[in-house]
Parts: C-alpha cells; sequence; structure tokens
C-alpha cells in the first residue's frame, strides 16, 4: 500500500534539491515518488514505506526533515 507523506527538508537550515532528496529515498524505496513544491519547500513523497524509514534514510544523506507545517 502506497502512503503520501509531506515534510519540510533542509541540510544545515538550506533548502534541499530535488534530485538529492530523490536520491537519498529511494535507497529505501526504489520505486519512491518524489516532488519538492519550489513555492513552500515542502517535500511530497509517495512510498510503501512508512515516514520513519523515509526521515532516517534522509539523516543518513545528511538532511533534517521536521513537519510540513509551521
Amino acid at each position: 500500500m502506497t502512503n503520501e507523506h509531506e515534510m519540510r527538508v533542509t541540510r544545515n537550515g538550506a533548502a534541499a534539491g530535488e534530485g538529492e532528496l530523490r536520491d537519498a529515498l529511494r535507497q529505501v524505496d526504489p520505486t519512491a515518488i518524489v516532488r519538492l513544491a519550489p513555492e513552500t519547500g515542502i517535500l511530497h513523497v509517495q512510498s510503501v514505506r512508512d515516514t520513519l524509514d523515509l526521515v532516517d534514510a534522509l539523516g543518513k544523506a545528511g538532511f533534517e526533515a521536521g513537519a510540513a507545517t509551521g
């Protein structure tokens, strides 16, 4: 079952690029669909993995992931 996730992702306080985020997430889910909304900085992910797995993968790649709001 595919789940939809939304999160704000940064690296050292700077915005992250969609390509590098996709690469990091595809380490845990090669079929993940990743879209970064540049106007909001929100990362949208469709994945069979749960949020904690995705946040962990992003953390291992040097990113910080947080709630999409605020």
